[in-house]
């Protein structure tokens, strides 16, 4: 009997999958790295055929792992990062390379909506602060630039919606990729001609499948998966979540009184409404993937990949020795846990990647002194990353109650000194939930509900996802974090000349 969920994760990096037991219990997890592509500065794209035999791999190898077969399993969810572009033919073969989430290439539309006021006129219909990722930009650019691209195209997908489409041989689109886009009206849910006449884009809506929901089933394991893959054919496979969904499901976000965030490649931050917020203040609003809710959110590229940096760069490769057995993330947790909030001044600015105060702000490290050491570099960026966050959180706390706790999910949610960072900061309690996969974890959710396991997605959060810890904030430390924060405020301030 078919006892057990399959959840697929597709990262910009890595790419996941983990199987399930449906009271939640986390079996086993494989990962594959996959090649960014970088043809030129600002561009970031992988081979639509590499993205495919990765999934193939990490599937085959967490059955191999779990020592299952794929008749074991009852149903396959996937999630992925949102934004990019994926076309195929008709034929359903690629026509150019992933364009990633990170790309830039299409920036110059975003300056140009703002001043002659599309992005004005559009925004109570998309929701959203547009990014040079997301589709309209990125569309706008092909019909420029590569119109012979879009020319070849019959279908746009998301990353998890080519995967699906590779498993299944079914051309759908999930909605809340969709409305994390800026390419459908998200208060009603559906494509609208006003928006694409906007931008200019209405000979390619052709291009666009049927909408479909994240507990919806959008089709069965084929005969050529099946060879691919070693799952069952006819195994139901759900429609998925983009990935900050399924991050909210794994963290049990099934009503408004929740707040949660993801301290990973990204700082989100997040709770659900049941109707949107229209504020251009706020990054996304989308569709969220319960019905009758939205998520609001509010993130940034400036969360744990700082420390992945900082290891990468400046430990690992000066041969930095740990203890045996003991990983290098767990090296840098005892190090920190060797100062404390008091010890040190310095201010990190967390913008490797991006940052969440406008213009072309870059990171920073501010107050650095002779008789500082490493531990101390690693406490502010700790910290410098919990200050990001809470600057989107006083954002959204705006708009709603402040929360009785915070889910909290990703890499840095493993780290017990971190988590007291947080909470500290915060003054919040931090919940941190069991297992290690949010997002596959979010896709199993959606693959036990879409196979009928489960009757709805707020059951399979109840019988999937379970609490592991709890981390009370100490009050004492209230003060001198209220402080670190000001002057991490004032640093940004006095920043902004410089970075103009």
């Amino acid at each position: 009997m078919a006892d057990y969920l399959l959840g697929l994760d597709n990262g910009s990096t890595v790419i996941k999958a983990a199987i399930f037991g449906t009271s939640g219990i986390e079996l086993a997890v494989c990962g594959e790295k996959i090649q960014m592509l970088t043809p030129q500065a600002g561009w970031y794209e992988r081979d639509l055929d590499e993205i495919w035999m990765a999934n193939v791999r990490a599937i085959k190898a967490v059955l191999n792992k779990a020592g299952l077969t794929g008749e074991d399993i009852a149903s396959v969810g996937i999630t992925g990062h949102g934004n990019g572009l994926h076309l195929v033919d008709r034929n359903g073969e690629p026509v150019y390379n992933a364009v990633e989430g990170a790309d830039s290439r299409a920036a110059g539309y975003l300056k140009q909506w703002e001043e002659d006021g599309t992005a004005e006129k559009v925004f109570p219909l998309i929701t959203q602060n547009l990014f040079a990722s997301q589709w309209p930009p990125l569309l706008a650019w092909f019909r420029d630039n590569k119109p012979e691209v879009l020319d070849k195209a019959e279908t746009a997908y998301f990353v998890k919606d080519y995967i699906r489409f590779k498993l299944t041989g079914e051309r759908y689109i999930e909605m809340t990729d969709l409305s994390g886009s800026g390419i459908i009206n998200v208060p009603e849910g559906r494509y609208d001609e006003r928006i694409l006449k906007a931008f200019g884009l209405s000979a390619y809506s052709r291009l666009f499948p049927e909408i479909k929901k994240s507990d919806e089933v959008c089709g069965y394991i084929t005969p050529n998966a099946c060879d691919s893959t070693g799952l069952a054919p006819g195994i139901p496979v759900a429609g998925g979540a983009f990935d900050i969904d399924a991050a909210g499901l794994a963290l049990g976000l099934n009503n408004e009184t929740k707040l949660n965030l993801i301290a990973g490649t990204w700082c989100n931050n997040q709770y659900i409404s049941s109707v949107p917020v229209i504020d251009r203040d706020l990054f996304m609003v989308s569709r969220y993937a319960i019905d009758g809710y939205f998520l609001v959110l509010e993130g940034s590229a400036t969360s744990a990949s700082n420390l992945e940096w900082f290891v990468s760069e400046l430990m690992e490769k000066n041969g930095i020795q740990t203890k045996p057995g003991q990983n290098i993330y767990e090296f840098c947790d005892q190090e920190v846990e060797h100062t404390s909030a008091e010890d040190t001044e310095i201010i990190c600015l967390p913008f490797l990647y991006g940052n969440n105060c406008g213009g072309n702000a870059r990171a920073a490290y501010i107050g650095m002194e002779g008789h500082y050491t490493r531990k101390d570099i690693l406490r502010a960026i700790y910290e410098g990353i919990v200050f990001s966050h809470r600057t989107h959180i006083e954002k959204l706390l705006k708009h709603r109650g402040k929360p009785a706790e915070i889910r909290m999910g990703g890499g840095a949610g493993r780290s017990k000194v971190w988590t007291t960072i947080f909470a500290d900061v915060l003054q919040i309690p931090i919940e941190i939930t069991r297992g290690t996969e949010t997002g596959a974890l979010g896709a199993a959710i959606c693959a036990g509900t879409a196979a009928g396991i489960f009757p709805s997605l707020e059951d399979g959060i109840e019988k999937m996802v379970r609490l592991d810890r709890r981390v009370e904030p100490n009050p004492e430390k209230a003060a001198v974090y209220d402080r670190k924060y000001n002057n991490y405020k004032r640093v940004i301030t006095a920043l902004e000349e410089y970075w103009r």
